[in-house]
C-alpha cells in the first residue's frame, strides 16, 4: 500500500517534471525571441553601411565635379593643354564645358534619386529600430 509520504513524493516529482517542462518552454521561447532580435540587428547593421557608402560615393562624385569646374574656370584642363600652353582654345573650352554640363546633369540626377531614396531608407531603418525595440519590450 502506498503511504502518504510516497504520495507526496510522487506529487512533488510530478510537480518538478511540470516545472521542468515550463522552464524548457520558456527557454525555447527566449531562444526564438533572441533569434528574431539577432535577425533584426543584422538587418539594421546591414542597412547602415549600405547607406553610408552611397553617401560617400555621391560626395566623391560632387567633389570631383567641383574640381573640374575649378579647372574649367581657370581655363586650364591638363588634358587639353599642350606642353607650355597657357591658353585653351575656344573649341576646347566649349568641349570641356559640354563635358562638365553632362557630368553635372548626371550628378544632379543621382542626387535627386538619392534624395528620394533617403527618406525611404531612413523610414525603413526607423521601422527596423522600432521593431527591435518592440521585440525587447515584449518581455
Amino acid at each position: 500500500m502506498t503511504t502518504t509520504k510516497e504520495l507526496m513524493e510522487k506529487e512533488e516529482d510530478q510537480h518538478w517534471h511540470e516545472d521542468h517542462l515550463h522552464w524548457i518552454a520558456d527557454i525555447e521561447q527566449w531562444q526564438q525571441e533572441t533569434h528574431r532580435l539577432v535577425a533584426l540587428l543584422y538587418r539594421l547593421e546591414k542597412a547602415i553601411p549600405e547607406h553610408a557608402s552611397k553617401l560617400q560615393r555621391h560626395l566623391a562624385l560632387i567633389e570631383k565635379h567641383e574640381q573640374k569646374i575649378t579647372q574649367y574656370q581657370g581655363g586650364r584642363d591638363q588634358r587639353y593643354l599642350a606642353d607650355g600652353d597657357d591658353f585653351v582654345s575656344m573649341g576646347r573650352q566649349l568641349e570641356f564645358y559640354k563635358t562638365l554640363k553632362n557630368l553635372h546633369n548626371e550628378a544632379k540626377q543621382q542626387h535627386l534619386e538619392l534624395k528620394e531614396n533617403y527618406a525611404d531608407e531612413m523610414e525603413r531603418f526607423r521601422d527596423l529600430a522600432i521593431a527591435l525595440l518592440a521585440e525587447t519590450d515584449k518581455h
